[in-house]
């Protein structure tokens, strides 16, 4: 069972980017099952081949999360119920003062 971590929501701007194609990257793709006016979030997520579902509780900049690695087949029976709730983006690795940051 996962254990309940907090999630602090952080945002930079970034005046003068690096090209990101040198950089390390991962793409994502994730979909919510359910999301409350309260700030209760259902997600799953497909990272390369590792899969995931995590719960979000709260609002504002800091929130409690949990999250559980689920197989690929897990993954694949849940899947459909996100259609129309579905994004997909990049995370670049970006080292920045010797501490690796992802974006």
């Amino acid at each position: 069972m996962a254990k309940p971590s907090k999630e602090v929501e952080r945002k930079w701007l970034v005046l003068d980017p690096p090209a990101l194609s040198k950089y390390e990257r991962v793409k994502i793709v994730q979909g919510y099952l359910s999301g409350t006016e309260s700030g209760t979030e259902v997600r799953l997520r497909r990272e390369d081949k590792k899969y995931f579902e995590t719960f979000k509780i709260g609002t504002g900049l800091e929130r409690d999360e949990m999250e559980v690695e689920l197989s690929k087949k897990q993954f694949k029976i849940l899947w459909p119920a996100t259609r129309s709730r579905r994004l997909a983006k990049t995370r670049y690795k970006i080292s920045y003062k010797g501490q690796k940051r992802s974006s």
